[in-house]
């Protein structure tokens, strides 16, 4: 029998920290049992030494599936660079090893919270703020000591690059680290973390001071596998820039404060970089394809299992098979129902899991919710 600040009678229970990005918080997980044969897998968490904000992952499960949402919300939370909290409980140790650690010298990336289109117009009037197109594509770091090129995804885990991206970076030849968006051929970078030519590290100095770094970096590279966002600075640039994306059926806009630092990881709530998707999307899991047509059922993760939420075309270039993590648009679910009008944007296996198929993450129909 484990101990847990969620629950004294708990049969497993693991407590993590997180102090990345200067933070300091904890997670407690645990499984308790609530009835026989029933089980609540139960969440705490908050800033070190605060009160805890209490959740779930799901109640009155059978034994095994409480123990798959509690592994799976292990997983998670170590994939955001929570560590465990004092001795490891073997069970807790197998799943850990389970899950791909980021390697120390490969930071992870800022990531952006939302925002709603109300929301949109003061960062446009914003001095403070400039605005950037947001590419539908996998997150991509690259990090370079001058002879060596790696990238890294969202989670800090290195992933492979093509070799002509791999090239160009390593000919400025000296240590940089670029953040940016990766598609199959190329790399559109609107971020520098390190430039030995400015001084080293620059994640504490300003947006602004970055920005201006980047565009060196531009004067210097010419080559097609590295691309430059485009940044709009004032008002009248901004909702130029905004009028072109929407016209262009972009997937958003994202807004990023100049004079902010760069912080790894998402803030609980707002943050200096935000985000502002045209359309509605979702990471869903492949359940199964279907036998006869270029078709997949995909589902979410609701109360630790996964629920199907319809089938969505795979258009002639794509490739998925059943396990595969994919990113959907759709125009609004119905609540224990369906996506309307889905459509398959990219697989996202290599830096997204089952973690991340919550049915949470849902927007519904109005008149549904």
């Amino acid at each position: 029998m484990k101990t847990s600040p969620l629950a004294m009678d708990a049969v497993a229970a693991v407590s993590l920290h997180c102090t990345e990005g200067g933070s300091d918080k904890v997670y407690h997980l645990a499984i308790v049992q609530s009835a026989p044969g029933a089980f609540d897998v139960l969440t705490g968490y908050a800033g070190r030494g605060k009160p805890l904000n209490h959740g779930d992952k799901g109640r009155g499960l059978r034994r095994e599936a409480a123990q798959k949402a509690f592994d799976r919300k292990l997983r998670e939370q170590l994939g955001k660079g929570y560590r465990v909290i004092g001795d490891t409980d073997p069970a807790v140790a197998s799943v850990a090893e389970t899950v791909a650690v980021p390697a120390t010298d490969v930071p992870r990336p800022q990531l952006l919270n939302a925002i709603t289109e109300a929301e949109v117009d003061a960062y446009l009037r914003s001095d403070n703020h400039v605005a950037q197109q947001k590419h539908d594509c996998e997150r991509r770091l690259l990090v370079s000591d001058g002879r060596t090129v790696i990238g890294s995804n969202r989670r800090g885990i290195v992933v492979p690059i093509p070799v002509a991206v791999r090239d160009a970076v390593r000919s400025l030849g000296r240590a940089v680290t670029l953040d940016g968006e990766a598609f199959d051929t190329h790399i559109v970078l609107f971020d520098v973390l390190v430039d030995d030519n400015a001084g080293g590290d620059l994640r504490d100095a300003p947006y602004a001071v970055r920005l201006a770094q980047l565009a060196a970096i531009a004067a210097e590279l010419s080559s097609p596998s590295v691309r430059f966002v485009e940044t709009a600075y004032t008002e009248p640039e901004k909702r130029a820039l905004l009028a072109t994306l929407r016209a262009n059926t972009a997937e958003g806009i994202v807004f990023k404060q100049l004079d902010a630092p760069y912080e790894p990881g998402h803030p609980n709530s707002g943050g200096p970089q935000v985000k502002f998707k045209f359309y509605k999307t979702a990471s869903v899991k492949v359940l199964k394809a279907h036998p006869t047509k270029r078709s997949v059922t995909v589902g979410v993760l609701d109360h630790g299992s996964f629920r199907e939420v319809g089938n969505v075309t795979v258009k002639p270039r794509q490739t998925v098979v059943p396990g595969d993590i994919v990113e959907v648009s759709y125009l609004y679910a119905f609540r224990g129902g369906s996506l309307f009008q889905p459509e398959l944007l990219a697989v996202r296996t290599s830096e997204l899991s089952d973690a991340d198929c919550v049915a949470d993450q849902l927007e519904y129909k109005a008149e549904a919710a």
